[in-house]
């Protein structure tokens, strides 16, 4: 992903994550993303001694594609609707509701 996948990534998430966890959101993806590095590379480096690169890569093409379809085919993934406010208004209307 490039600057601007990154760039689009951080102010989707920044838009829908209510401003009080933020902080902890960026952690918590931060020590998601960067604490794989050294896990991927140590996997890497071992399939890339035990196969060839072009054996690697379909490895490299499949675990990307099954990396995606937890997302692709769950139920709540589908539902979610993404709206201008960040969907802070069905969480507004729900508080006044308890109220």
């Amino acid at each position: 992903m490039g600057r601007r996948g990154r760039v689009a990534q951080g102010s989707y998430r920044q838009a829908i994550c209510p401003e009080a966890l933020r902080g902890r959101m960026n952690a918590s993806l931060r020590f998601l993303m960067w604490g794989s590095l050294p896990l991927g590379g140590v996997v890497g480096g071992l399939l890339g001694e035990a196969v060839t690169v072009h054996q690697l890569l379909w490895i490299a093409c499949l675990g990307t594609a099954a990396a995606n379809l937890p997302f692709v085919l769950a139920p709540a993934v589908r539902k979610l609707k993404i709206t201008d406010d960040g969907g802070r208004a069905d969480a507004d209307a729900k508080q006044d509701s308890r109220t």
